[in-house]
């Protein structure tokens, strides 16, 4: 089971953002196990990768296979690395702030949209994830990114 901890709105989004990141509830429940509660304000971006990094050493896998998730090229090879580079810029620069002021849901993916390394599927999946939170206060028939197959 995975523990929600703070309600704080900085630390839901940053869970989000990390769940969404490698969505894989073994990963999520692997940090936390090995990092207690998951919050911005003790999160350690040295801390997050020694703990991914020896997952990887005893064979375990830190993504899922249900789709494929590049990682945004941010200064490393290492795709877990990149992905908690972009965990980081999305949380420094003041998204929290851009999604709760949001007018429209269209809004939310917008300021979701701008980060490297999120097309329409992963801003949209994240939208969606966001949306299960307090944080959007929208319907689910406010906005839709059609995917390519139904294009």
């Amino acid at each position: 089971m995975i523990e929600h901890g703070s309600q704080e709105p900085i630390d839901i989004l940053f869970r989000v953002l990390l769940y969404t990141t490698f969505t894989k509830p073994s990963t999520y429940t692997l940090l936390q196990s090995s990092l207690g509660p998951l919050t911005w304000a003790r999160y350690s971006h040295h801390s997050y990768a020694e703990v991914l990094e020896e997952a990887l050493e005893r064979g375990e896998t830190l993504y899922t296979g249900a789709f494929q998730k590049p990682a945004p090229k941010l200064g490393t090879s290492v795709a877990y690395h990149n992905h908690l580079v972009l965990l980081e810029a999305m949380m420094g620069d003041n998204l929290l702030s851009q999604l709760q002021n949001a007018a429209y849901l269209a809004d939310a993916f917008d300021a979701l949209y701008t980060y490297q390394g999120m097309g329409d599927f992963m801003a949209f999946q994240l939208l969606l994830n966001l949306s299960y939170t307090p944080l959007l206060n929208f319907g689910e028939n406010d906005f839709v990114v059609a995917g390519v197959g139904a294009q």
